[in-house]
């Protein structure tokens, strides 16, 4: 039992070093994606949650990057994000002020 809270006292050791190094730069990556301070700290929670839930899956990946990992989830889940609310919800109509990410994406197509 004691090499089990021992492994998991190190888990959230590693876990609060990702935060602390990382977290500005997920932060930032998600203010990006979602132009919004709110929306990207909520996303960069969301992120480290995430990290946190696939701890054990990074851990068996000798020699992966721990920034690349996290930036990658943070990306991911914006672009499905943005996905789904595209498909859902958006025409080709809607306005920036709305949903930004339609008018950006119209742009995309128009140019």
């Amino acid at each position: 039992m004691n090499n089990t809270v021992a492994a998991e006292t190190v888990r959230e050791q590693r876990f609060i070093e990702w935060m602390k190094t990382y977290g500005d730069i997920i932060l930032r990556t998600c203010f990006v994606y979602s132009f919004n301070v709110h929306d990207a700290e909520d996303a960069a929670q969301d992120t480290f949650l995430k990290a946190w839930k696939a701890m054990e899956q990074f851990e068996k990946r000798n020699g992966a990057s721990e920034k690349t990992w996290l930036i990658k989830i943070a990306i991911n889940d914006w672009q499905q994000q943005i996905d789904n609310e595209h498909t859902s919800r958006c025409s080709w109509r809607d306005s920036a002020e709305k949903k930004p990410h339609c008018n950006i994406l119209w742009q995309c197509f128009v140019i």
